[in-house]
């Protein structure tokens, strides 16, 4: 039986609804995370950012990032991250009524045109979306825009660990270890599957190989396989299934983008998309 949208916020508002300072300063703890790695127990979590009921099912996709990243320079960062989901958190907390949360979660529906947008991360990351799969309506734009409406038409993006960071840098092995036995990671696990299985994405897309290996220890049955058909190191990408709850989801992983170790030209993923399309599972 097909999720809808209710099922999905039951399991997101069980998630949202514990003392994430708590459950940050545990995973800081247990993942051994010092200096610029450490999560920012000050920010609540950011479960998703795209409108996943304005997608269209089968045809959009689900980009998987390992964490949102911690901005405390950016003036914007403290009111959009911080102020806005702490406040409309506390007031839900207190009434459990929804239209608390209201505020926030339209922020995040409305991420890719709103103002907390960040292009440094996000713009690349739309053309080669935009231009690999969506060209119909990458086309449609010019600039900056192009990428933002490709995202926001198309995509549902999340993160495997839902705490901000400045610099990304887990133990795999032990973030694994963690899923299986800290309540608030099982819970968040619950609701990325029933999200995924609400929005049915044509594929998942994990930006990073340690994203990638995380997702593949939680999700699928059988180890990904490796492919690169490209000249260097940087068009390596894993390829699999998912399961999620009944369902099954094609995955790619790559290396994460916005590194000089990743694919980052047009002609890495013109290799990449090759070696996709090959599958002919999309």
């Amino acid at each position: 039986m097909d999720l809808t949208w209710d099922d999905v916020n039951e399991k997101l508002l069980y998630f949202l609804d514990r003392n994430h300072t708590s459950v940050i300063n545990e995973l800081n703890s247990f993942l051994d995370l010092k200096g610029e790695f450490l999560l920012a127990k000050e920010v609540p979590p950011n479960p998703f950012v795209g409108n996943p009921n304005t997608l269209e099912p089968g045809k959009c996709i689900a980009l998987i990032g390992i964490n949102p990243a911690y901005r405390p320079d950016d003036s914007s960062f403290q009111e959009t991250e911080i102020t806005l989901p702490s406040s409309c958190l506390n007031k839900w907390r207190l009434s459990k009524d929804e239209n608390d949360l209201a505020p926030w979660f339209s922020k995040m529906e409305s991420f890719f045109l709103g103002d907390s947008y960040y292009g440094p991360y996000f713009t690349r990351l739309g053309n080669i979306l935009g231009q690999g799969i969506f060209s119909d309506t990458w086309s449609s734009y010019k600039g900056q825009t192009a990428a933002r409406m490709t995202f926001h038409k198309h995509v549902l993006k999340f993160d495997i660990l839902p705490y901000y960071s400045q610099k990304a840098g887990f133990n795999n092995r032990l973030l694994h270890q963690k899923y299986s036995i800290d309540p608030a990671l099982i819970a968040y696990q619950e609701y990325i599957s029933s999200m995924i299985d609400f929005a049915k994405p044509r594929f998942v897309i994990m930006n990073g190989m340690s994203v990638t290996a995380v997702v593949e220890e939680l999700f699928a049955d059988e180890n990904f396989t490796s492919l690169n058909v490209g000249p260097t190191p940087r068009t390596e990408i894993q390829v699999g299934k998912i399961t999620i709850n009944s369902s099954i989801v094609h995955a790619l992983g790559v290396k994460f983008v916005n590194s000089v170790h990743g694919p980052t030209s047009d002609e890495d993923w013109r290799y990449i998309w090759q070696a996709w399309n090959k599958l002919e599972i999309n």
